[in-house]
């Protein structure tokens, strides 16, 4: 069967939303310490969250950027769920789970129709020695083979990967768990992540990014034209610059195409006294040094979570203040701008667990309240 592209706008039928101004609580019932899994897909954003209940829930914001009422399914997630694209003509989205400690569930959701009789299920099982555990995060990406990849990382410090075996109409088969060789990674870190390149030297493979026990940050690359196979996991960049690295919380990482090149970003629990715990890399074939933003008051500064991503040909860093305020950081041709944006009113509920979806020109930010409901912003850069 010849391979079908990964979706992009040219095959969705992709509708701009709406910019708003300020943060806008859209209720639920989240985990405060969750990740919302947002997609941007045809005219809306669905965010999936890991509820109260440890089930899984859906909001769809849609094309006048209106909160649609949570739908909650029945399904268990035991952790942060996370999304992609599954399958196009006819439209699924897939939304990986944590069903129980050894199970990811894959569930198979039509946006046109998301209630739960219209959803098909797919298991993650077998390959697993003996009393693995999983620690918590799952993510999904679909591979230029336009089949669904799941990884998710165990409490050990190893990280497994399956694969959909065909592009079979939902629900599919799936291999067995394969553990990616490499060092032992930080199973307490909130977050790992997984994307396809889009372009540059590295088009079109799948890349896994995780903080290690070293407190370094590490990346594994798929094989070229071997869906679903890894080399090692290997270090991320040269730490001359850092004096210590104890990286924690989540890596970041986005392709930016108008320089043609990875940036990663992670928080330094160990920074120097004059640098900012931010630090970022620009993955360079003669330059991949880590570096760190200034301390002052301009550098971002998170207190959680903080995100990279890209629109049109812009990268930003989106991380916190204090007293709750998000801000955000631009960067062109290599160099951040040292003016960031405030992104909405500060407010001292939000946990600042960030996540973000670009949609056209503009960033849908989410994150869980304190008290377990959502808050978004669909922030239009200046």
């Amino acid at each position: 069967m010849p391979s079908e592209p990964a979706p992009n706008e040219s095959q969705i039928d992709q509708r701009p939303l709406p910019s708003t101004s300020d943060w806008n609580n859209i209720g639920g019932t989240a985990q405060p310490q969750s990740l919302i899994a947002p997609i941007y897909f045809g005219d809306a954003i669905y965010a999936f969250a890991q509820s109260s209940s440890n089930t899984l829930a859906l909001c769809k914001i849609d094309a006048l950027g209106r909160p649609e009422a949570w739908r909650r399914y029945g399904f268990t997630s035991n952790s942060s769920p996370a999304t992609a694209v599954a399958r196009t003509s006819p439209d699924y989205l897939g939304v990986a789970r944590l069903a129980s400690p050894t199970t990811v569930e894959i569930d198979y959701i039509r946006p046109s129709a998301p209630e739960p009789i219209n959803i098909v299920q797919a298991s993650v099982v077998g390959g697993l020695p003996r009393g693995t555990v999983f620690a918590g995060p799952v993510q999904l990406v679909r591979n230029a083979d336009s089949r669904l990849e799941a990884f998710a990382l165990d409490t050990a410090g190893r990280m497994w990967q399956a694969t959909e075996v065909a592009r079979d109409p939902p629900p599919a088969n799936w291999t067995r768990w394969q553990q990616i060789p490499g060092p032992i990674l930080n199973a307490m870190a909130q977050q790992f992540q997984a994307l396809l390149i889009d372009s540059g030297p590295n088009a079109g493979l799948v890349a896994v990014v995780a903080l290690s026990r070293d407190g370094k940050m590490y990346r594994a690359l798929q094989m070229p034209q071997q869906f679903g196979f890894y080399g090692n996991f290997a270090v991320v960049g040269t730490y001359a610059n850092l004096s210590s690295s104890s990286f924690i919380w989540a890596p970041t990482v986005v392709f930016d195409a108008t320089i043609q090149c990875m940036i990663f970003a992670a928080y330094n629990d160990t920074p120097q006294v004059d640098n900012s715990p931010v630090v970022y890399c620009f993955e360079r074939p003669n330059s991949s040094d880590w570096k760190a933003f200034a301390a002052d008051p301009n550098a971002p500064m998170p207190e959680a979570s903080m995100v990279l991503t890209s629109t049109g040909n812009t990268t930003y860093l989106i991380g916190s203040a204090d007293g709750g305020q998000v801000n955000l950081t631009s960067q062109a041709g290599a160099t951040w701008s040292t003016n960031p944006q405030n992104v909405g009113a500060a407010n001292p509920a939000f946990t600042l667990n960030l996540t973000a979806v670009a949609n056209d020109n503009k960033i849908g930010l989410f994150q869980p309240v304190m008290d377990g409901t959502v808050a978004f912003i669909n922030y239009l850069p200046r």
